[in-house]
């Protein structure tokens, strides 16, 4: 199990990303309404990446990240965020340590399975990963529900072709 730490002051979000991330078997997740919970809990636990939201009260997800790195804390850090603004936070995030910044934008499953692929990548080349993975479980889940989608439609598996 991959132990992650996620920091959002939205409840709704962490329960749902929480359910995600426990769907793929791999990753074990513990998770802080603020930046200063977040500090509580690393204080008696370690994680092997921590995600948090850019946008919440106090300190936001770059400065949490500065105070991470300022203490010597070098856990990969994955900013998750829909601040409108991202190009801006993401070039900030990147100056000062982040290994990524992953849009919350794209809503829904897809942006959680792009997160959930960015934790396996962050853990892998930090080292911190010492066993092979299947990279796919987020996946694999994600085309299993567009292909009974895809059966409900009426949409078989195979191309479209065009008449011409």
């Amino acid at each position: 199990m991959i132990p992650v730490l996620y920091v959002d002051d939205d409840p709704d979000f962490l329960e749902i990303c929480s359910l995600f991330f426990e769907r793929t078997g791999e990753i074990e997740i513990d998770t802080a309404s603020s930046a200063p919970d977040a500090m509580e809990k690393m204080a008696s636990g370690t994680y092997e990446c921590i995600i948090s939201d850019y946008l919440m009260p106090g300190m936001n997800g770059i400065q949490f990240l500065r105070e991470l790195r300022s203490s010597g804390n070098t856990t990969p850090f994955i900013l998750f965020t829909s601040f409108d603004d991202e190009q801006n936070i993401k070039e900030e995030a990147y100056r000062n340590g982040a290994f990524s910044v992953v849009g919350k934008d794209s809503a829904g499953k897809n942006a959680i399975h792009g997160l959930i692929r960015t934790i396996y990548w962050a853990v892998l080349y930090s080292g911190g990963l010492k066993r092979p993975v299947d990279f796919g479980p987020a996946t694999r889940f994600g085309a299993q529900e567009n292909n009974d989608e895809r059966k409900q439609n009426g949409i078989d598996h195979e191309s479209v072709r065009s008449e011409t």
